[in-house]
């Protein structure tokens, strides 16, 4: 069987499930492909264990109580220190906020000082959108998407130590990311960006939205409601099919453990049906219109 995450064959009984959005981070069972053991527990760990304790991202965890393979109820634990300076491990859980004292080996009461400190993976996000669109590209087209998408480049990304590196050195130059620590502000006046954002936010489940200019692929990826970044990436669309309503792409939600996957015309007419974003005679038109 192919693996795209190694890029190439392998014996299929060295493979196993990759959910291609974690289920730690809201995926779904329904939303896998077959990998390489070895490679999904490789990104397992660089990326989706990462992704999950990564502080912004590791509340809404705690908030949506999405436990993953694991029977443990989720918790973000971050190093502090009381005002005195003794360090203790703060705990956000479901059912509140716990500090434990590691030299007494139990928890205390909350103190009304606190200093927390956490570390943030700047390139993580990119990483994650990365694994995203290059499992989701094959889950949607298969082989064609290995043969007329630059998914050599998303691999190089996906598996680097150093992204800054990798990208010079690789020279991987048709490839765009935004997120929104690193270039958030680049995008802000964007009013098609802010579409997407909207799209994210009035579903609130971790998604993907898949879209194409002439010349590439631009997928979007969002995480409980948020979005966590874009990436776009060379492929040669005119050899993937845009039948029926797909000719704007397609949206694949993850809720309540079940994939909804639409088009993302079907998705945008939703959203502005909900939000009354447009008037009735445009909505009209809209739905009218065929492409």
């Amino acid at each position: 069987m192919y693996c795209i995450y190694a890029g190439k064959k392998i014996d299929e009984s060295k493979s196993n499930i990759e959910h291609i959005i974690p289920l730690s981070l809201g995926g779904s069972g329904e939303f896998c492909i077959k990998v390489s053991e070895k490679y999904n527990s490789i990104l397992g760990s660089k990326i989706d264990g990462k992704m999950t304790q990564d502080f912004l991202i590791g509340m809404d965890r705690v908030k949506h109580g999405d436990k993953g393979h694991s029977s443990k109820k989720p918790r973000m634990d971050i190093k502090s220190k009381l005002e005195s300076g003794e360090p203790v491990i703060t705990s956000f859980m479901e059912d509140g906020l716990k500090v434990y004292d590691s030299f007494k080996k139990k928890y205390i009461n909350i103190p009304k000082k606190l200093s927390l400190s956490t570390k943030i993976d700047l390139n993580l996000r990119m990483k994650f959108t990365a694994k995203v669109a290059l499992a989701t590209g094959y889950y949607l087209f298969g082989e064609k998407f290995v043969k007329y998408s630059d998914c050599e480049s998303l691999r190089k990304i996906m598996m680097s130590d150093n992204l800054e590196e990798t990208i010079k050195k690789e020279m991987i130059k048709n490839v765009r990311f935004y997120d929104p620590l690193l270039t958030g502000n680049e995008i802000k006046g964007d009013l098609s960006f802010q579409i997407y954002k909207m799209f994210f936010e009035c579903n609130g489940a971790s998604s993907v939205v898949w879209t194409f200019s002439e010349q590439s692929f631009i997928v979007f990826v969002a995480i409980y409601g948020k979005f966590v970044g874009m990436v776009n990436f060379q492929a040669n669309t005119e050899k993937f099919p845009k039948e029926e309503d797909f000719w704007l792409g397609h949206v694949l939600i993850c809720q309540g453990g079940h994939l909804i996957r639409k088009s993302w015309r079907e998705a945008l007419i939703e959203m502005c049906e909900q939000t009354g974003l447009l008037d009735e005679q445009t909505l009209k038109q809209v739905k009218e219109f065929k492409g």
